[in-house]
Parts: C-alpha cells; sequence; structure tokens
C-alpha cells in the first residue's frame, strides 16, 4: 500500500505542490489519495465525498466532506465521519468539530435505532497540517461521549514524506475500528435485537 501511494504522491511533490489554500484541490492532492487508499481496500467498506446528506430526503442532517459505510442489505449503515479545512478558513457559523459531533450523533441514533448493538461511531477531523481521530459512544442514557483518541501530522512537502509509514499505521487501524461496527451491522441486520443501548438513551 506504501508503494502504490508514494507513486501517486510523489510526482505531485517533484512538479510542485498544487495551491492548498483552496479546500478542493488539498483534499483532492493529499486526502483522497491517503483515504482512498486505505478505506478501499476492504470490500464491507464504501466510501463517499462531498458534502452528501448522512440520510437522503431528510434536510435537517449535516452534510459531511467524507463518509465511509457499509450496506448490509439496502440499508446505508454510516460507521466514520470527516470534516476538513485548511487553517485559513473559518466558519462563522459553527466549527467543523461542532459540526462533526452534530454528524457523529445523528449516526449513532440512527446505528441504535436500526438495532446494532455495542457499536461506535469514528470521525476525522483534519486542520491544517493536522489529522485528529475521535470515537463516539453511549455513555448512559442520553450522553454522547465523544473521545479525541489521537492527533497525527500530516506532510506538506517531500522532506516531510517520512511522516507517511505513521499516518498509514494510524489510519489502518482506525479502519478496523470502523469495520468492527460495519461487521456488527451486518450480524444486527441478520437479526434484529431490541435496540442496545435502548431507544430512551437518545436525546
Amino acid at each position: 500500500m506504501q508503494l502504490k501511494l508514494l507513486t501517486s504522491i510523489l510526482p505531485i511533490f517533484i512538479n510542485g505542490p498544487p495551491d492548498c489554500s483552496i479546500e478542493d484541490s488539498y483534499v483532492h492532492h493529499y486526502l483522497s489519495l491517503l483515504l482512498s487508499s486505505v478505506f478501499s481496500s476492504d470490500p464491507l467498506l464504501n466510501m463517499k465525498w462531498t458534502n452528501g446528506q448522512l440520510e437522503r430526503g431528510n434536510p435537517k442532517t449535516c452534510k459531511p466532506d467524507f463518509l465511509v459505510y457499509n450496506l448490509p442489505g439496502s440499508v446505508k449503515c454510516v460507521v466514520l465521519i470527516a470534516e476538513f479545512k485548511r487553517p485559513d478558513q473559518n466558519s462563522y457559523v459553527e466549527s467543523d468539530l461542532i459540526k462533526l459531533g452534530k454528524q457523529m450523533k445523528f449516526t449513532m441514533s440512527k446505528l441504535v435505532s436500526d438495532g446494532i448493538v455495542k457499536l461506535k461511531v469514528y470521525g476525522v477531523h483534519c486542520e491544517g497540517s493536522n489529522l485528529y481521530t475521535y470515537v463516539m459512544d453511549l455513555a448512559s442514557p442520553k450522553v454522547y461521549r465523544m473521545i479525541n483518541v489521537a492527533k497525527v501530522k500530516l506532510f506538506g512537502n517531500l522532506e516531510q514524506i517520512s511522516l507517511l509509514p505513521r499516518i498509514l499505521t494510524h489510519l489502518m487501524c482506525l479502519k478496523n475500528f470502523a469495520l468492527e461496527t460495519a461487521i456488527t451491522s451486518n450480524c444486527a441486520f441478520l437479526k434484529r435485537p431490541a435496540p442496545c443501548p435502548p431507544l430512551y438513551w437518545l436525546f
């Protein structure tokens, strides 16, 4: 995987990096290569980019930059959500981290409503050259616990390419955790138990 990723990334650095102050350029040339290389490696996981609604037809749901989900039957079960922002971009409504928390909460509630037990939802927040990862679970009734589990520095030029192994190792661990929720959702749709945590825990 590292060799394939290097083959894609090195020409970008050799020819001169794109203008990373532009979010679309930054995501396309850097983050999409990293995330696609990792999360496309398992047939249970699917990816979706660019501000799609978490639930089609529901205008109140947030619009994340990137989703990882699986499809047990015909139902989309989101297991990981990501938000990206360049350091010179500001949000005058709410921060991307708050948006990410709301998206993870909505996803958690939907998974519980679908009867998926012992679940966790994962989040990625990239701001500037730092990538933060989060996990959310239901600690008790109406308490959605969101924990920052790691911070990884991303590379921005050829001199920083030595950061790649650590980044990939971290993303592979994140993928494996997300895969556990995907497998759990598959099992839940084969046999639908009563929601655990119970529905009255949701807020």
